[in-house]
This record gives structure tokens, sequence and C-alpha cells, in this order.
């Protein structure tokens, strides 16, 4: 088993979320299957280059649909079923109040 060199955790999601990313090489679209405070990793047949700068926005399917956006981030993994990205900037606060009203539903 590899070794983790993440310094947060991430949690895999109990509800549904997709994200879509956008790069200079076009817009892909896929389902978020872990999320943290630094990253994530989406679920996607897509690729983008990894050391590629993107742009996202993560739309949780909830009862009540809420999303984030102006994340900017950074393509780190390519897996057979997706890709890492660390996040570069984001909303800390909002990504907080975000997960807690998730586990509030």
């Amino acid at each position: 088993m590899p070794k983790q060199r993440r310094k947060t955790t991430r949690t895999e999601l109990w509800f549904d979320a997709e994200a879509i990313v956008k790069s200079n090489h076009g817009v892909i679209t896929g389902k978020v299957e872990n999320l943290g405070s630094k990253g994530m990793f989406l679920e996607t047949p897509e690729r983008i280059p990894r050391n590629v700068a993107v742009e996202i926005k993560i739309i949780f399917k909830t009862e009540i649909p809420s999303e984030l956006s102006d994340i900017k981030g950074l393509v780190v993994r390519h897996e057979d079923k997706g890709i890492g990205i660390q996040f570069t900037e984001i909303d800390l606060k909002l990504f907080r109040e975000c997960m807690t009203s998730m586990m509030e539903d």
C-alpha cells in the first residue's frame, strides 16, 4: 500500500457531488470521490495534464443543492479512474460551512 503524503484528511463523500473543472485544455466534469480542504479526487475518464492550473466548481446534490465555486487548483495525479487535484485557492470558511450543512442534512 502506498504511503499517504497528504497533510490533511480527505473524506469519501456519503452524498453525491459533481465538479466542473476548467483549464486551458478545456472543460471536464466528473463525480467527486473524496474531498478535503487541500484537494479532491475527481472520478472521470477525461484527463487534464499534470501540473496544469484549473478552476473548479463543486455542486453538492443534496436535498438543498449547494455549490462551492471559484476554487483554484493544480492537477497533481492521474489514476485509471480519475485525477487528483490539489487546491491552491479556496474559501475555507465557505468550505467548512458547506461541509457542516451536509452533515446536518
